[in-house]
């Protein structure tokens, strides 16, 4: 079955009407930049399957500001592309951090089913 959850490459980044020109500026670049970011993250996080890693540790690897980084594993949580792992390692600074791991497919669906056929029930106009 194909993978059916957001592309993690096509995701918006926005700023609301009141806001000045050049945030909406600032947020069209970073909406240029967020789907190449998006990816990298969840590369990394798809090559260290099953393991993972904390947020440290893949700002280190990418090279990637920890200001971008964050809101991009963020993103790709809320669209179940990853997850709490439900590990913890520590950090440089002696903290637990959790380890963000990805999210296969058969996974996502086996813990979202009824939310994924409700879904496309109602995609498809299908009656109950």
């Amino acid at each position: 079955m194909t993978d059916l959850r957001p592309d993690p490459e096509h995701l918006g980044t926005t700023t609301g009407k009141k806001h000045p020109e050049t945030s909406h500026q600032a947020a069209m670049r970073a909406h240029l930049r967020s789907g190449t970011q998006r990816k990298k993250v969840l590369d990394l996080l798809k090559s260290a399957y099953p393991d993972g890693y904390i947020d440290e540790k893949m700002v280190q690897i990418l090279g990637m500001n920890p200001n971008s980084q964050r809101p991009r594993r963020v993103e790709l949580v809320e669209d179940g592309w990853i997850i709490d792992s439900g590990l913890r390692r520590l950090t440089s600074y002696n903290e637990e951090a959790i380890v963000w791991r990805y999210v296969l497919w058969s996974e996502y669906l086996r813990e979202n089913r009824e939310r994924f056929i409700e879904s496309r029930r109602h995609r498809a106009d299908l009656p109950e």
